[in-house]
């Protein structure tokens, strides 16, 4: 199948382009550049090297969080928009997930991002040779909580994933370390190919963010 896959929950924002279900080109920037203007600019790009590329594009996959409200609501409006007047749908996938997709193969995977106001965005997966297992689920957590949960876990069987600014926080708690991929599209578009199936009937306007902390959730609420 043909599809885009987009992330922009992150420091770092991305757009990826699978053709066949191959991946074909990627895209990276820094989340601070116009959304809206790098994304159309990826856009264009590929439907003056596609010529059809609109026209063969099957669905669109994007990261629905948890992460920036703002990169969430962008990325997930730009890919609705798309996907309504093109008439394909939408495959959610959650960053939290995709994060763990590029964890070490044989290791339980701990995502760990900041949620401001001393929580963090944590989760919990065991990365297996060809899938991905929740064991913990995503929730909006304290650091004591962070590692309580880890502890639970033998250090050995353990891989952390997180930003660099908070690494040396939680590091001496898993046998490797590594920081957020910058590519998180890339990410989101293999993930959605275990996922399509399940959404191909539903309206892309039905997709939800995934929004976790509570001034997140009463801020959509409002809106």
């Amino acid at each position: 199948m043909n599809f885009i896959s987009i992330s922009t929950t992150q420091v770092s924002a991305s757009l990826s382009y699978f053709r066949n279900d191959e991946n074909i080109v990627n895209f990276d920037i820094s989340r601070q550049l116009t959304p809206s203007k790098w994304l159309n600019q990826s856009l264009e790009f590929l439907e003056k090297n596609y010529n059809d590329f609109f026209e063969s594009l099957n669905y669109i996959a994007v990261d629905i969080g948890p992460g920036s409200f703002t990169g969430i609501k962008v990325g997930l409006s730009f890919a609705q928009g798309i996907a309504l007047s093109k008439g394909i749908f939408i495959v959610p996938v959650s960053s939290c997930e995709t994060i763990a997709y590029f964890g070490l193969k044989g290791f339980k995977i701990a995502t760990i991002t900041n949620a401001h106001r001393n929580l963090y965005y944590f989760a919990i997966y065991e990365r297996k040779e060809d899938d991905i297992l929740n064991i913990y689920n995503i929730s909006s957590v304290d650091s004591d909580t962070v590692v309580k949960e880890m502890l639970k876990h033998n250090r050995d069987e353990l891989c952390i994933i997180t930003e660099g600014d908070i690494l040396d926080k939680f590091a001496p708690l898993a046998k490797f370390n590594l920081t957020i991929a910058k590519n998180l599209s890339y990410g989101v578009g293999q993930l959605s190919k275990k996922y399509r199936v399940k959404f191909n009937r539903v309206p892309p306007e039905s997709i939800e963010p995934l929004f976790i902390r509570q001034p997140d959730i009463k801020l959509k609420n409002i809106n």
